[in-house]
């Protein structure tokens, strides 16, 4: 069966119900996304109740993977963990899905954490630090295994890591092209696009074979006012490309096809979108190593997207095989 490789940061999800009072204590404003060194981390992490706390393992193409080998896909992940309980955590959990970690945990590293703040209005305020995942670097990839695999998944959020992340990103973009390896990118985040816009049109975009990208990202990658403007102008920059659009669904385009693929929204009760889009990317990319028509790949991925808004967790449920 076809492989698929991916690279991300590994995280550990710290989910805290909360009041508003407690984003007024740190000045965090609602709804924002902010990175934290380990100091400020660890103050907001004690600040917060324990009994309203819910840890699981996240990490943006980490859920994506963890979404591939559930589907059966043969799946291998690069990224750096510590020796810590987090990194444990997140090692043994793909340990018990199959998915292989090129990777050894790290000595006295610190695994990196993402703290969700979810106020009763269900918003969520997020904090990360990303740990001993900053400091991959291109010696800590596995060549081999980006040879060897059908496709390399990547996040955005390496673009802004560290400089080590970076270099690291567009080293995986260099082997792949020397093979037959196809790329996949998740353009990951509005503020990756703002700090890294020219260098996505100019040094990758050009060298990918499949963008996953949300509405609000294809706009501003794009400078477009419309969705439908920013669905044409990225198809015209990438072969392969994949907007979610929130609860239309997607709109896909990949080998000459463009489809529309409608969202399950009438099946679930929505409680928390966060990772719906790596379940997408996971399981489309899972569909397309399995040899599925597009069309059956994104209507699988729209069912598995799903399934995890309406959850309070990141990654999809082990029974996706029978969703």
């Amino acid at each position: 069966m076809k492989r698929l490789i991916t690279l991300s940061h590994p995280m550990v999800d710290i989910l805290v119900r909360c009041e508003h009072a407690l984003l007024t204590i740190f000045n965090l404003t609602p709804g924002t996304y902010g990175m934290l060194d380990r100091a400020g981390q660890d103050t907001l992490i004690a600040a917060c109740d324990l009994s309203m706390l819910t840890i699981t393992s996240g990490g943006s193409a980490a859920n994506s993977a963890a979404c591939a080998g559930l589907l059966g896909v043969p799946t291998t992940f690069m990224g750096l963990a510590g020796e810590d309980r987090y990194g444990q955590l997140f090692h043994a959990e793909f340990e018990k899905i199959g998915v292989t970690i090129s990777n050894a945990p790290v000595a006295q590293g610190r695994t990196g954490t993402c703290v969700s703040l979810i106020t009763p209005d269900s918003e969520r305020t997020m904090r990360t630090h990303l740990g001993i995942g900053s400091q991959f670097s291109p010696q800590d990839l596995d060549n081999e295994a980006i040879t060897q695999s059908e496709w390399l998944l990547l996040e955005g959020y390496f673009l802004t890591g560290s400089e080590e992340n970076r270099l690291a990103l567009h080293r995986a973009i260099e082997i792949a092209r020397t093979t037959s390896t196809k790329i996949a990118l998740s353009a990951s985040a509005e503020f990756v696009i703002s700090a890294k816009k020219q260098e996505l049109l100019e040094q990758i975009l050009p060298k990918i074979d499949l963008l996953f990208a949300n509405e609000r990202e294809a706009l501003l990658i794009t400078d477009s006012s419309s969705s439908d403007s920013a669905f044409l102008k990225l198809s015209q920059l990438v072969s392969g490309l994949v907007m979610t659009v929130g609860q239309r669904g997607a709109v896909v385009t990949f080998q000459g096809e463009r489809f529309h693929q409608p969202a399950f929204v009438s099946e679930i009760t929505a409680i928390d979108s966060t990772g719906a889009g790596d379940a997408f990317a996971g399981a489309f990319l899972a569909g397309l190593a399995q040899d599925l028509p597009a069309k059956a790949a994104a209507r699988g991925a729209a069912r598995l997207a799903a399934a995890v808004v309406s959850q309070l967790n990141s990654r999809v449920p082990h029974n996706a095989k029978e969703l």
